[in-house]
């Protein structure tokens, strides 16, 4: 069984309508793992539907992904998605598809999503 995985669906974080506070949100989040202690970081973030815009995302977005990647999280973009996005350029993480993300998910301690 592998550690924690994190699903991020959408490119903010929560229901607010206020896109600009789940935008923060999200870049606290993202800011707060990187400071976790080794053994507490998940083993994969994946992202899917929206959240794959992420790889287009602002530049501190970018640099906490860049991070967690540098510390051994395996980051995932849903292949499907990417396509339907037409994402050309990915700078973080790597492409897989639905196959792969179900399996993670179902072998994970547990799967959290903020």
């Amino acid at each position: 069984m592998s550690k924690n995985v994190i699903l991020l669906t959408d490119t903010i974080i929560g229901t607010t309508e206020e896109k600009s506070l789940g935008e923060q949100l999200l870049t606290g989040f993202l800011y707060s793992l990187c400071n976790l202690e080794e053994d507490l970081l998940p083993s994969h973030i994946i992202l899917y539907s929206n959240a794959a815009l992420l790889v287009n995302g602002k530049d501190q977005i970018l640099d906490h992904f860049k991070e967690l990647e540098s510390k051994k999280v395996d980051i995932i973009i849903c292949g499907a998605c990417v396509e339907f996005f037409k994402l050309e350029k990915i700078p973080f993480g790597r492409v897989s598809n639905m196959y792969e993300i179900v399996e993670i998910m179902s072998s994970s301690a547990k799967v959290i999503r903020p």
